[in-house]
């Protein structure tokens, strides 16, 4: 790995929900982290401090709180990772061994959620992970498919987490982008559980 390669950026912008971290490599953006999941991994060789970089990142989050935004359009780099669609998950075609994390927050995993989904809020997805995934008959746990969903497309969370899995290992990571709104639009169900997520160390 070269040094650009393992370089990561940073910047620290004030939002109306608190000062957001961004963290970007030369390819693209890699992490948007809110205060309460500022423990972002620390993990390349390099971390340079570039506001400069985050210009147009910046302002689409304008735009966004505005309520001029929905969507957001930045070169992201999620290496290790696939954008997956409804029939990636579908109970129809379903893929093997799969494990899917729902990273919203508890309460709304209780009130409806994708089935066979495991309740794994954002905050806990860098620490809790590997523990949440069952090992397969052939011990590597990192092999077993993951995925991750949440609120659409105008949230974070699932993004951050599908980087976190990756760079902590595993080698097949689903993002599903569109989340719940899209999953709903596809007519497909959502069920209800008593079970909360992981509980603070």
């Amino acid at each position: 790995m070269t040094t650009e390669q393992q370089t990561q950026y940073f910047a620290n912008i004030d939002s109306p929900v608190g000062t957001l971290l961004l963290t970007a490599s030369s390819r693209g953006l890699t992490g948007l982290f809110t205060p309460e999941q500022r423990t972002a991994r620390k993990n390349a060789a390099h971390w340079i401090q570039a506001p400069e970089r985050f210009a147009e990142t910046r302002a689409q989050l304008d735009d966004y709180f505005a309520g001029r935004r929905k969507e957001f359009h930045l070169p992201l780099d999620l290496a290790g990772t696939i954008e997956a669609s409804n029939p990636d998950l579908s109970a129809d075609r379903p893929t093997p061994g799969l494990v899917l994390f729902d990273v919203r927050a508890a309460p709304d995993h209780r009130v409806g959620h994708l089935p066979g989904a495991v309740s794994l809020p954002a905050q806990f997805c860098s620490e809790r992970v590997s523990k949440e995934v069952p090992a397969p008959a052939n011990g590597d746990r990192f092999s077993v498919p993951v995925a991750f969903y949440c609120y659409g497309r105008s949230c974070v969370r699932s993004r951050n987490c599908s980087t976190e899995a990756a760079r902590a290992g595993f080698r097949n990571v689903l993002w599903f982008r569109g989340g719940v709104p899209e999953w709903q639009a596809a007519g497909l169900p959502l069920l209800r559980s008593e079970r909360a997520g992981p509980a603070r160390p």
